[in-house]
């Protein structure tokens, strides 16, 4: 009897290292299948299709980007150029010149 107990304890853990070295290595292949399979779509055209419109929204975003940039930078140098005509305006008011202050010279 007592070697019928250890011998199932023996075909026991065999089983659950077994049953562990399986799970390991079902995952190892999934893994590599899953691999396998991207590397083979990507080789298709339908990847290619796909790449293709990522780059695209890619560059869209990128030229988005810089675009709204430059705009907003324009909008802060027009702003800039209003209030310093306004100054001038001003300051050309109350001298009571019909010249702008760095023309009064002659320059």
């Amino acid at each position: 009897m007592g070697n019928d107990v250890t011998q199932a304890a023996l075909e026991a853990a065999a089983n659950a290292t077994n049953a562990g070295a399986a799970a390991a290595m079902s995952s190892k292949v999934g893994w590599s299948g899953l691999g396998l399979g991207g590397f083979g779509w990507l080789l298709t055209s339908e990847a290619g299709v796909a790449i293709g419109i990522v780059v695209g929204v890619a560059g869209f975003s990128v030229s988005w980007y810089y675009r709204r940039k430059e705009f907003q930078l324009k909008l802060a140098e027009e702003a800039r150029d209003q209030a310093e005509h306004e100054l001038r305006m001003s300051l050309m008011r109350r001298s009571g010149t019909r010249n702008a202050p760095d023309e009064e010279d002659g320059q």
